[in-house]
């Protein structure tokens, strides 16, 4: 677990909170959402991310992993009965070294992509529809 998107050849589907929080940075952030797009598009290539801007396992949320992409963390998840899905659970901003609620504040944004994680298993682990 937690190779699939390291490796490439990954299907990536997105849960609906993603998709709306993924189009609003493409108006605040268009930079930072070209980036998020070509990151998410090397998931499906053969050659995949790499060690670079993976990490996966999350010590606090193991089911997580995160992907970063410029000023951003992507939460992702990669569950064990789909085959090669890494599904997107939620985008977060980093935020500046040294500031003193950096902990509690990555802890919350991680709290956010491990619930939607959750939720989604409790519905039935229906995968999203395809991201374009």
């Amino acid at each position: 677990m937690g190779l699939r998107a390291r490796r490439g050849g990954a299907a990536y589907r997105a849960l609906p909170e993603l998709t709306a929080e993924t189009s609003s940075l493409a108006s605040t952030d268009p930079g930072a959402s070209g980036d998020l797009i070509g990151t998410l598009r090397s998931l499906a290539s053969p050659v995949g991310l790499g060690r670079k801007t993976v990490r996966f396992p999350l010590v606090s949320a193991p089911d997580l992993g995160e992907l970063k992409i410029a000023r951003y963390r992507l939460y992702f998840a990669e569950p064990p009965s789909i085959v090669n899905l890494v599904l997107g659970l939620s985008l977060a901003q980093k935020r500046p070294h040294g500031d003193p609620g950096i902990n509690t504040a990555q802890d919350a944004d991680i709290a956010v992509g491990a619930g939607r994680y959750t939720r989604w298993q409790a519905a039935g682990r229906v995968p999203p529809a395809p991201w374009p």
